[in-house]
């Protein structure tokens, strides 16, 4: 299902439901019954499900467990690609430190600061 088509009620409903007395980790580790629920959109509109959005964050989590340290830097435009960094971040056990933009100054401070970069950061890892 292409990201502009709009709600259904029932979709928005469950919406409305989900976002009231739910914790973060409810709606990301959501029930198997939502594996192929449409959870993001790409920067081109294409759904992102639950499931592949959960396949993503493990990626980065296999490649942020390989850094020695805690601290990671992140700085990304693409906001599903930060989503899932941070999630796998969090889910190395790392400290994800945000950079807020990709000026020589902020990298300067920023850079000897962590152990390693994701995103637009020089050096990046990938996942």
């Amino acid at each position: 299902m292409p990201c502009s088509e709009p709600a259904g009620e029932n979709e928005i409903r469950e919406l409305i439901k989900v976002t009231h007395g739910l914790s973060l980790t409810d709606i990301a580790l959501a029930p198997a019954r939502a594996a192929t629920y449409k959870v993001a959109c790409t920067l081109d509109g294409v759904a992102v499900s639950h499931d592949e959005w959960v396949r993503r964050v493990r990626a980065w989590r296999s490649a942020f467990l390989r850094v020695k340290g805690t601290e990671v830097g992140l700085y990304f435009e693409d906001p599903l690609e930060f989503s899932v960094a941070l999630w796998g971040a969090w889910h190395a056990g790392k400290t994800p430190v945000l950079a807020g933009d990709l000026q020589a100054h902020t990298l300067t401070h920023l850079l000897p600061t962590v152990q390693a970069c994701a995103g637009l950061l020089p050096h990046s890892l990938q996942p």
